[in-house]
């Protein structure tokens, strides 16, 4: 096994053990790059995965701060949708709903909330179809 499928297998355990947490009510202040140990969760995807962050369909524009402010978020019948007012006040927006939201930023009951866990979930579909690949070029 590479050391790039410990890394990837670690985060995805990590992911994996942060969802139970939060369905038992615990949740934590510091996002997903300190989660997993890295720098940015940007140049992991593009990176590590060979995916860009981009592609994340809620995507908020800003590479520090992806998850997007809630009022820039619908909620449908389908789910979550980024719906931004525009787009150079949603990058700004996504800042200030990190650093000054006042929520949870991992309640299963906020629209930031579960939009954050929507991320979490695209990460580990990425991690897992990378190590999947991995697999079948052995």
């Amino acid at each position: 096994m590479s050391l790039l499928e410990d890394s990837l297998r670690i985060k995805l355990g990590r992911l994996v053990e942060l969802r139970q947490r939060a369905e038992n009510g615990v949740y934590f202040e510091r996002g997903l790059c300190a989660r997993l140990n890295i720098g940015s969760l940007f140049e992991f995807c593009q990176d590590n995965l060979g995916c860009p962050l981009t592609e994340w369909p809620l995507y908020s524009g800003n590479p520090s701060y992806p998850v997007p402010h809630p009022s820039d978020v619908r909620e449908t019948k389908n789910g979550l949708v980024f719906w931004p007012r525009n787009t150079s006040s949603a990058i700004s927006a996504a800042e200030y709903a990190y650093q000054h939201g006042g929520w949870n930023k991992y309640s299963l009951k906020s629209t930031y909330g579960r939009t954050r866990w929507e991320l979490a979930e695209w990460v580990k579909d990425k991690i897992r179809q990378k190590l999947e690949s991995l697999d079948e070029e052995r």
